[in-house]
């Protein structure tokens, strides 16, 4: 085993370079035309907002952990690397009081099928 930091430096810059683009390609099938696409035809059933590349757009799970997010997203919350809300709970982004109350509204989704807000566009300041 041979201890040379610049080789590991090297590869560790390529690893996250081929990370990154990988990010890119899964984003860009969702957030790009196909994936805009798809999402517009479940506006048309559920939701009255358009989705474009302008507008921040955040994926989460059923916990409220963030699974992906756009370019906008990062830019408008000034993150600096593209997976670095990845795992994290959205209420990081939501301001209080609703940070508070937001994973109980998902939780009662969940168990009940309401939709209070969901499906809706809500603007908060952040």
């Amino acid at each position: 085993v041979k201890n040379d930091p610049w080789s590991a430096a090297k590869w560790l810059s390529e690893a996250e370079k081929l990370e990154i683009e990988d990010e890119t390609n899964k984003e860009n099938e969702v957030f790009g035309d196909k994936g805009i696409a798809l999402l517009s035809g479940l506006q048309k059933e559920n939701m009255s907002f358009r989705v474009d590349e302008n507008r921040a757009v955040i994926i989460m799970n059923a916990h409220c952990t963030i699974q992906m997010a756009n370019k906008t997203v990062y830019q408008m919350f000034g993150y600096g690397k593209r997976n670095e809300l990845r795992g994290k709970n959205v209420n990081i982004l939501i301001p209080p009081p609703f940070s508070e109350q937001h994973n109980g509204f998902v939780r009662a989704h969940i168990t009940t099928g309401r939709r209070n807000l969901l499906d809706k566009p809500v603007e908060f300041i952040a």
